[in-house]
């Protein structure tokens, strides 16, 4: 953020999920035990595929909420080069670990990028 220029006007919370994989526990308990906070959530990101180039940014939720994030997006293609060439893909987003936030109403965004997640362990 820093780096963006920006300075949170409210509180920027970072949540770690686990259990992915076995029934997506870590997400939905997050939800549950959140909810009465989600109405203040502007955005949920789910970065699923480790720390790899990003290709796009898939959001779903309201315009308005896709209204404040645009400008946001512009700005990190401009200040980071491997960002550059980031696309912003609407009506889309979402994964198992925020699935949970965005049935009670919260935007989501994931980060499309090119990696070998979930393969075989061989």
């Amino acid at each position: 953020m820093a780096l963006l220029g920006i300075r949170a006007q409210r509180t920027v919370r970072a949540v770690l999920w686990t259990c992915e994989e076995f029934g997506g526990y870590g997400g939905m308990t997050y939800a549950l035990k959140h909810e009465s906070e989600l109405d203040k959530t502007s955005l949920a990101i789910e970065l699923d595929d480790g720390a790899y180039v990003p290709l796009s940014l898939q959001f779903a939720g309201s315009q308005a909420a896709l209204d404040e994030l645009t400008p946001f997006v512009a700005r990190v293609q401009q200040l980071v080069p491997l960002a550059a060439n980031i696309t912003l893909i609407t009506s889309t987003g979402g994964g198992v670990d925020i699935d949970y936030v965005q049935q009670r109403g919260v935007p989501v965004r994931t980060v499309a990028q090119l990696t070998n997640h979930h393969t075989s362990s061989r």
